[in-house]
């Protein structure tokens, strides 16, 4: 997938769409890439606006890992990914200082009769600029 999608809620949704048609070695590539560098696998997948970049780079490295590997958990499962501009959390006070905040919730279960591997769960974000 070469297109790029804005990151607005929008855009992640048209971006899901794409995602979803890509075949497993894909997913699994890019899961590799999104747990060694997300701020790399968020600039790959969408056009980051000048503010946007310069966010992610000021952000705590323990904070990105974390962040990459929830992100890794979601591309290979093909979860649900929501974006939310901020603006309804910050009028809640939900983040107004920290900026940021990412739910991940993937649950992945193995079945050794069968080798098949369900994954569930979400991916979520808010980012308020």
């Amino acid at each position: 997938m070469a297109k790029k999608f804005p990151l607005t809620p929008d855009g992640v949704k048209a971006f899901q769409a794409e995602w979803y048609k890509s075949d497993d070695q894909q997913l699994q590539d890019d899961a590799v890439v999104a747990s060694a560098d997300v701020i790399k696998w968020f600039s790959t997948h969408f056009e980051l606006t000048t503010e946007q970049s310069e966010y992610f780079r000021g952000l705590p490295k323990g904070y990105l890992l974390s962040l990459g590997w929830g992100v890794a958990s979601g591309v290979i499962g093909r979860v649900p990914l929501s974006f939310d501009n901020g603006q309804e959390a910050s009028a809640k006070g939900l983040c107004p200082k920290a900026k940021v905040s990412v739910n991940v919730s993937v649950s992945n279960a193995y079945n050794w009769q069968t080798g098949a591997v369900t994954t569930t769960g979400t991916v979520g974000g808010t980012l308020t600029f």
